[in-house]
């Protein structure tokens, strides 16, 4: 598993279990190849990149907002249909409790 995320939440990530951490700061998401699974949390710049490291037939999951461009294909004779990008939205009045 490869966590990514600004330096101060190196040892953090690590601490979750990521086998490798990437600096977003520093690096770039394509250093790391192609990925099976993609569970992104900050959306926009960092969103977009993710999609063009998912490999064919990945998934891209996202809490941050709807991603604007499907995870890529495997070339001509892929099809659409074995990618896949999941989105979801809360409202933080949701969680919210009264009193």
């Amino acid at each position: 598993m490869i966590g990514t995320g600004r330096a101060d939440d190196r040892e953090i990530v690590l601490g979750l279990g990521a086998q490798c951490f990437l600096d977003l700061d520093t690096e770039t998401l394509q250093h790391v190849g192609e990925v099976d699974v993609v569970f992104d949390v900050i959306g926009g710049r960092i969103l977009e990149q993710s999609t063009e490291v998912v490999r064919p037939g990945g998934t891209l999951v996202t809490i941050a907002m709807p991603p604007q461009s499907s995870p890529r294909t495997g070339g001509p004779s892929s099809s659409s249909s074995n990618q896949t990008a999941l989105s979801w939205q809360t409202s933080p009045s949701a969680c919210a409790t009264a009193g």
